[in-house]
């Protein structure tokens, strides 16, 4: 069992920060099939990305209980994941987008 931590020590967000991330990732994964889940896997991830960082630093700084920092860091890369497969869907809708104007261009031409 782990020990209690100190009274000074402020809490861990492990379970906010994974949830968080969780559900930036299954946003994601449904933004893949219709641009609204991107809009809020986006938001969520970012708040994931923040947490996560600002309670590691809390952890190698002394001020926030670090029993938690394998949950905060599997957090930040299930929102590393999400934000990254947000940035491919993002790169392949616009090159698509792309591909399509300048096909369209083409056929236009004389």
């Amino acid at each position: 069992m782990e020990a209690e931590p100190s009274a000074e020590l402020l809490p861990h967000r492990g379970p906010k920060i994974v949830g968080f991330a969780a559900a930036s990732l299954a946003t994601q994964v449904t933004g893949w099939c219709c641009f609204a889940g991107m809009l809020l896997g986006v938001p969520l991830g970012v708040v994931a990305w923040v947490y996560a960082n600002e309670d590691l630093r809390g952890m190698t700084a002394g001020t926030i209980d670090p029993s938690g920092r394998q949950q905060v860091r599997t957090g930040k890369v299930l929102a590393i994941v999400s934000l990254a497969l947000g940035a491919l869907y993002v790169l392949l809708v616009g090159s698509l987008f792309v591909a399509g104007f300048v096909s369209a261009a083409l056929e236009d031409s004389p």
